[in-house]
């Protein structure tokens, strides 16, 4: 298995892959950083996509292991263009609804809670007590930080950034690309691209 990232992310994902007693034989991959040494906790990082392919002959699994909702989809695409099979990662200490719809390569990180028929979307990273609530829908590869509370129905499109313990209101819609800073209360809707931040959420000043 890749995770793939070598940096912060990665240290926590294998953390929960260490504590819940999981032992695949793990690379990491970062083709990026300058400053890595060769091997992270004793396990090698690869630093090209011809190194992955080769890796994947083993094990074709990959599981997204970077912050930054560009870069999630990028290397996504990459792994999956050489073969690799696109993983999720969810915590056994995460609490997850019923009815609930979950797509591929997702981050669902320890004690998040993913509430009764919620979506959550491909590539999507749900960090630690995050909180997506009934009904609502989050789209493709967007990152919901630490502490981060969708409240019901709450509709969060791809590729947005949602802020460490910011709160989206019930019924409220956050447009594709957006970025909601930390500890933002979001009560209106948010046009594409917008970057809000402040209680309530106002667009940042250009």
């Amino acid at each position: 298995m890749i995770l793939v990232g070598a940096k912060g992310h990665a240290k926590e994902l294998y953390q929960v892959l260490r504590s819940e007693g999981e032992t695949p034989d793990i690379s990491f991959f970062d083709n990026v950083s300058e400053d890595l040494p060769r091997t992270l906790f004793g396990c090698p990082i690869i630093r090209s996509l011809k190194e992955a392919r080769k890796e994947l002959q083993k094990d074709g699994r990959f599981v997204l292991a970077l912050g930054g909702v560009r870069a999630r989809h990028e290397l996504y695409d990459a792994f999956r263009d050489i073969g690799g099979a696109p993983t999720s990662l969810v915590s056994e200490n995460a609490l997850v609804g019923e009815n609930v719809s979950l797509s591929e390569a997702l981050n669902v990180m320890a004690f998040a809670a993913i509430y009764n028929s919620a979506q959550v979307g491909t590539g999507v990273l749900v960090n630690s007590y995050a909180s997506i609530h009934h009904d609502s829908t989050v789209g493709a590869f967007t990152e919901v930080s630490p502490g981060a509370r969708l409240l019901g129905r709450s509709k969060i499109g791809s590729h947005a950034s949602i802020g460490s313990n910011a709160t989206i209101l019930p019924d409220v819609s956050v447009g594709d690309r957006c970025t909601v800073g930390a500890g933002a209360v979001v009560t209106t809707d948010v046009p594409e691209g917008e970057k809000v931040v402040g209680v309530p959420a106002r667009p940042m000043k250009k």
